[in-house]
């Protein structure tokens, strides 16, 4: 018998259950608890932070706040919370994020793309994010 279950197995069998399923959403702006019995909506997708959401077809969509100008930023910030979720990189789509304060670079204190400071000022808020071990910043 296998008793072990990753956190994306964990996510994927709490937002397909019913019943007293419930789900905590959180994001630098706060959380939100989510009865899925409640709310359909619950069941439609689950994003637990700016960074990505997954869909209960177990499609990852990672928005990334910085351009990509041919360096590979958008590939390498979408590895790092892939490998964390454990996801299949078939699976996995890349979405420019939206122009926010959430996506301002660490390093840099704005949403700018220069200086090779993408992957170095985001690596360790992806990583976080997909672990999903602390909110994003």
């Amino acid at each position: 018998m296998n008793t072990s279950m990753s956190r994306r197995d964990f996510l994927k069998g709490s937002l397909a259950a019913t019943g007293l399923t419930i789900a905590v959403s959180v994001s630098p702006l706060g959380y939100k608890l989510v009865n899925a019995s409640q709310s359909k909506e619950a069941l439609k997708g689950f994003k637990p932070n700016i960074w990505y959401e997954i869909t209960p077809n177990n499609v990852v969509t990672v928005f990334i706040g910085s351009s990509e100008m041919g360096q590979g930023t958008h590939t390498a910030l979408a590895t790092v919370i892939a490998e964390e979720l454990d996801a299949d990189w078939k699976q996995v789509k890349v979405r420019q994020g939206l122009a926010a304060k959430e996506y301002h670079n660490p390093l840099l204190g704005e949403q700018l793309t220069v200086a090779s400071a993408a992957v170095r000022g985001f690596y360790e808020p992806c990583r976080k994010a997909g672990a999903a071990d602390a909110p994003c910043w």
